[in-house]
């Protein structure tokens, strides 16, 4: 790899969890209108997908970029629980005529989603999955370790929560100490055997780059104790370090922190020792086991990013159900209330809790789908009017992604290398006519860097 390419792609870009990305929205649309798409969109055979955002967490992590709140008073969720369920209701009225839809899949992500009773985990998805499941069903949850309670896992069993997603960030000590996350090895190697005696279909572990005092050396033993454990999925995200957005960063000690090329090196080091043990590379950051779920999707193209990461492509209708959640349909997006009180006042007196959200454009859509090829399946195909787009107004920086092995453009066809994957952020930003329109601006959103 060359390393100058580093400092030359190394910039500010969306991560395109979404597109447009959220602060490039224009506003939510109005109730009628979302319900109307939803509607109109709605598959019972493919029924719809649910994201659950469960905000509390008992400690607070000094890299973290997630809505929460931190409490040790698990009393708290018995509110939220009920203002959950009041919002899946309201929706039901709202947006399906009171009868409750399919549920194709379920994810429990936060913050901390076993922050929850197991009791609580049963009496939510009974009343979730009243309109029943699809024949297919996939059930998910994201775990702290140091919190897990077996009784958790034998409800999730149970339940048809079969996909878990553990958060290790790091095995190195001191960058567990400078990330205030403590989770000793011996701690994640008990949990991955029980939850492997207990037969879930797959263990994900989520780990960062770019974090406080890690180097080549730290990479290399964190990752020899992951690939000796073996999960089915690794994510591997870049930190993002945005202490002026997010004021828990500010006790990150920025002169421990690796950046630019001593970043990058990280992710290639990981990388290579990742695809030595036969994982296969499926996207910008994640790695999966031969027959795992996500290597079946990605060489079947049934791969898909969103708000999760790279997930398995299922419905064309994602419901986001808690506070800061995002639902996603063909027509467009909403955003539910960030603060958990008012999160939970609002679904109480029985109103959709949308803040905000984004109607889609006809050109929104098609940069979304040229976005979603090139970041699922390295690929695109363009119409002669992208084609004549890209030409005129983008020919330059095609260029240079050509002249750096970056990028083969041959007829309609754009093909990643395989140098090219890891600058996939940059190359992707060549179809975000948002981001282009405010090139050159004094002041706009922030976005982490590419690298």
């Amino acid at each position: 790899m060359d390393l100058s390419l580093v400092a030359k792609y190394d910039r500010p870009i969306p991560r395109y969890t979404s597109y447009p990305p959220v602060p490039f929205w224009t506003g939510a649309p109005s109730p009628s209108l979302w319900a109307q798409g939803l509607a109109e969109h709605y598959d019972p055979l493919r029924g719809v997908d649910l994201y659950l955002h469960i905000p509390f967490c008992q400690e607070l992590c000094s890299y973290c970029g997630c809505h929460r709140v931190i409490t040790k008073n698990l009393a708290r969720q018995d509110a939220y629980v009920e203002a959950l369920s009041k919002e899946w209701t309201s929706k039901i009225q709202n947006a399906f005529n009171g009868q409750p839809p399919r549920i194709n899949s379920i994810h429990f992500g936060g913050g901390t989603p076993n922050f929850l009773t197991p009791e609580n985990f049963e009496k939510l998805l009974n009343h979730l999955t009243q309109g029943g499941k699809s024949a297919h069903f996939i059930g998910a949850v994201e775990v702290d370790p140091r919190t897990i309670k077996e009784e958790h896992l034998t409800t999730f069993k149970k339940l048809g929560l079969s996909r878990i997603s553990l958060g290790i960030q790091d095995f190195d000590d001191r960058v567990q100490t400078e990330i205030k996350r403590i989770q000793p090895y011996p701690l994640i190697e008990a949990l991955f055997k029980t939850l492997r005696s207990l037969n879930f279909e797959s263990i994900n572990f989520d780990l960062i780059y770019g974090l406080p005092a890690q180097t080549e050396a730290t990479i290399e033993d964190t990752f020899a104790k992951v690939l000796t454990l073996g999960p089915d999925h690794i994510a591997f995200y870049s930190y993002a370090h945005l202490p002026t957005k997010l004021k828990n960063q500010l006790l990150i000690k920025e002169n421990l922190l690796p950046r630019g090329v001593d970043k990058f090196k990280l992710f290639l080091r990981a990388r290579s020792l990742v695809k030595a043990s036969s994982y296969v590379d499926i996207g910008m950051d994640h790695f999966a086991r031969p027959g795992s779920p996500l290597s079946k999707a990605f060489l079947e193209r049934r791969l898909q990013r969103s708000f999760m990461g790279y997930t398995v492509q299922k419905s064309n209708i994602l419901i986001g159900l808690g506070a800061s959640s995002i639902s996603a349909s063909p027509v467009a997006y909403v955003q539910n209330e960030k603060d958990v009180k008012l999160y939970e006042s609002l679904c109480l007196q029985g109103n959709l809790p949308h803040t905000t959200g984004h109607i889609l454009s006809p050109q929104d859509k098609e940069a979304e789908t040229l976005i979603q090829d090139l970041m699922c399946h390295g690929d695109v195909r363009l119409s002669e009017s992208q084609k004549s787009d890209i030409q005129n107004h983008l020919k330059e920086d095609l260029q240079e992604f050509i002249k750096d092995d970056l990028l083969h453009f041959s007829d309609d066809q754009m093909i990643l290398t395989e140098k090219g994957r890891p600058f996939m952020r940059n190359i992707a930003a060549l179809f975000d006519h948002h981001l282009r329109a405010r090139q050159g601006a004094a002041t706009g959103p922030r976005f982490s860097q590419s690298i």
